[in-house]
């Protein structure tokens, strides 16, 4: 048996990244309203402004709460906070009308 190749493991490492990139870049075109004024500039700006990924990650998943199995089924159980409910309930409208 010959021995792994330290490659290989870098090399999934960066298609992994690659791939979370593109999904990001994707939700977000799916999820956002493109500006229809930033296609008639002479340079041409990108249509869609998008948010760093660590960004998204603050804003979506690195959220304080707690799991807890009211009636059987496993239920995630947050603070009201007015901003991160303001962005699920974006982001569940968006991805329902872009389905």
């Amino acid at each position: 048996m010959s021995e792994p190749d330290p490659l290989h493991g870098n090399q999934i490492f960066n298609l992994a990244a690659a791939i979370a990139h593109n999904l990001g870049r994707e939700l977000q075109m799916a999820t956002t309203k493109r500006s229809p004024n930033r296609a008639l500039k002479r340079t041409r700006p990108a249509l869609w402004r998008f948010a760093e990924l660590g960004t998204l990650q603050q804003r979506l998943l690195h959220r304080a709460g707690r799991l807890t199995r009211p009636q059987g089924r496993d239920l995630l159980t947050m603070a009201a906070n007015e901003a991160t409910k303001r962005d699920f309930d974006d982001l569940s409208i968006s991805c329902s009308k872009a389905a």
